[in-house]
């Protein structure tokens, strides 16, 4: 005689329940309390056949709960998957599509069903696709998060900025990659660039701005200590007086670029009016006392 076969808990339980269900029953017509034992038998097989019916449309039922429940999650999943925010598709180890999001569909610019089964370095920048083929082959040959910085072609606009992960599936024979637009990004990395060049010419300016402005303070000091002691008929006092003109004017552009120079907090500041004031009357003094030194030695 075979063995019965072994059942989990799950149909121990479940035909529990059928016999529970199937005694609340009303008896079957014909069944009687002195039944010959063929009959008993028949009975016997009868009870069974009952109970894996029971069992058999339980199951029926489980299954049906189940498979309603899993459409649900599917549903969420494909929900979830095809309206993120970034871009997912699935790649073989050719590069074929054989998944893509809504997103990834959107960025490029073309309907999903037409991205299915493409390679996807068909869309990627010429410049780009050694840099790709490269990813790609990282990603199934180390089976590690890989990622690349791509340029994205579309269908009537300009290329788009993309940053690209991607790590192999269990399987091996295809990757999940996620697609980032990062034009926001790069536009960004750009406008700091650009302001780190202008701060630092800023402050170059500002240092060779301020170094002239020293040189100006002495050329105006001299200049007008110079015209103080000439007489306005001698040819000379219009020279100096060309002379200061130009000075002041190149002090102006100086001025003009000390406040370009402003603009970044660790700029050099000019020369206030009283340090001006300062060094030219430091100036005039240095040259009155070297005035009446040579006339003392001319005297003597």
């Amino acid at each position: 005689m075979k063995p019965m076969p072994k059942h989990s808990a799950d149909d121990a339980a479940r035909r529990q329940r059928a016999e529970d269900y199937l005694k609340q029953q009303p008896p079957q017509p014909g069944s009687k309390a002195g039944a010959s034992k063929s009959e008993a038998d028949t009975q016997r097989l009868l009870h069974e056949l009952q109970i894996r019916q029971i069992e058999l449309e339980m199951q029926n039922e489980e299954l049906q709960q189940a498979t309603a429940k899993a459409e649900l999650e599917r549903e969420k999943f494909s929900d979830l998957y095809d309206f993120a925010p970034e871009g997912y598709l699935t790649l073989n180890p050719e590069g074929f599509i054989s998944e893509v999001n809504l997103t990834c569909a959107k960025l490029l610019e073309i309907e999903r069903s037409r991205l299915l089964q493409r390679r996807f370095g068909l869309f990627v920048a010429a410049t780009d696709r050694p840099a790709f083929n490269r990813f790609l082959k990282n990603v199934f040959a180390e089976k590690t998060r890989e990622s690349c910085d791509v340029s994205l072609l579309r269908e009537g606009k300009p290329a788009v900025a993309v940053r690209m992960e991607a790590v192999m599936a269990n399987s091996g024979r295809e990757c999940r990659a996620l697609v980032r637009d990062i034009t926001e990004l790069k536009r960004a990395e750009a406008d700091r660039l650009i302001l780190s060049k202008l701060e630092s010419t800023g402050i170059l300016a500002g240092g060779i701005a301020h170094d002239f402005n020293n040189i100006l303070t002495a050329i105006l000091g001299y200049s007008d200590l110079l015209i103080g002691q000439v007489d306005e008929r001698q040819w000379m006092y219009k020279h100096l007086t060309e002379i200061r003109k130009a000075a002041a004017f190149a002090a102006s552009t100086t001025h003009q670029l000390l406040a370009c120079s402003r603009s970044h907090p660790r700029f050099l500041r000019a020369p206030q009016i009283n340090e001006s004031v300062n060094s030219r009357q430091k100036m005039h003094q240095r040259v009155n006392e070297e005035h009446t030194q040579n006339t003392t030695e001319s005297n003597a």
